[in-house]
């Protein structure tokens, strides 16, 4: 399996060389990058690139995520598919809560209406009131 890896890991490396000795050759035949001196003397460099190696602490926080990340695997891996029962009650409850949801905004509705009848009838009776105390 290790072998497997490591040979997977190579051609994808090989792969993406590839496609950075294509991109390096476009760059190089363009008009004006052909002719800077900076571009050409980064193409020819044939020293070695000193890469920055992680710190300790770098890699206990990837060493850490990958541990959680695993653990998170075998817990998911171990969960069954729902049960029959609770979708059925999930459904029930989704239906529930959209008709129980609908019939607020119709009792809010006619709470309202209510309410605009009794501030009309408020102001006719107030009208017929003064018209009364004037005869």
């Amino acid at each position: 399996m290790k072998q497997e890896l490591e040979a997977e890991y190579l051609a994808v490396f090989k792969k993406t060389v590839q496609v950075h000795e294509v991109f390096l050759q476009r760059l190089s035949s363009h008009p004006v990058l052909s002719k800077d001196r900076n571009f050409q003397i980064f193409l020819e460099y044939d020293q070695d690139l000193s890469v920055r190696r992680k710190n300790a602490k770098e890699m206990f926080g990837g060493f850490f995520k990958n541990m959680v990340k695993s653990a998170d695997e075998v817990l998911i891996s171990g969960i069954k598919e729902v049960d029959d029962f609770f979708e059925q009650e999930k459904t029930f409850l989704l239906d529930y809560f959209s008709k129980i949801k609908d019939s607020t905004a119709k009792a809010e509705k006619m709470t309202r209406s209510h309410k605009n009848i009794a501030d009309d009838y408020i102001h006719l009776s107030a009208t017929l009131n003064t018209i009364c105390a004037e005869d």
